[in-house]
């Protein structure tokens, strides 16, 4: 709910009372009781009710977001996978920039997204993204790209010595 729908927390789980039974108690167990919580629960309510209907704008979004990305010079996008508000891209070896490089830049142009490990990141689309939004972010991602602090890092590596020049150690170390 907190995701997709705008809502400030929650989630849902549905099955058999068999299944709901074993939740509850799994829950219990792992202290997952909470108080008050009737206001979350009114927040996902109104969400369901409010939200849904424009999730669908969401993927949209996502799926601009995705295929103007993977247009860019050192991102990659797998546009298959981008089925719902979640876009992975791949900042490939290629980019003048590491991903953490990256995001920290497009973060001072006020665009936020996550590095999440193996030269990758995360980018979502929400309730509060619009397509103004979506095109304000791949215009920054592609300014930061193209930038000449980003072109510096361009020059070639020189070997250090004892490692092959096309080797993994020619990467520029993380700072």
């Amino acid at each position: 709910l907190s995701k997709g729908l705008g809502a400030p927390a929650g989630s849902l789980i549905v099955g058999s009372a068999a299944i709901m039974n074993r939740a509850h108690r799994l829950r219990k167990a792992l202290g997952g009781t909470m108080r008050q919580t009737g206001i979350l629960a009114a927040a996902g309510l109104h969400a369901l009710d409010h939200h849904l209907p424009r999730l669908g704008q969401d993927h949209i979004h996502a799926s601009a977001l995705a295929h103007g990305l993977s247009k860019l010079h050192g991102i990659s996008v797998d546009l298959a996978a981008v089925q719902t508000n979640i876009v992975f891209l791949t900042v490939d070896e290629s980019c003048a920039l590491l991903p953490e490089e990256l995001v920290a830049a497009c973060s001072d142009q006020g665009v936020d997204f996550l590095e999440i490990g193996g030269g990758r990141c995360r980018m979502v689309t929400h309730l509060h993204i619009t397509g103004e939004d979506v095109e304000r972010t791949l215009l920054t991602v592609e300014k930061v790209l193209s930038s000449p602090a980003s072109a510096e890092k361009k020059a070639p590596l020189q070997p250090v010595a004892g490692t092959r020049a096309n080797g993994p150690s020619n990467r520029r170390p993380k700072s």
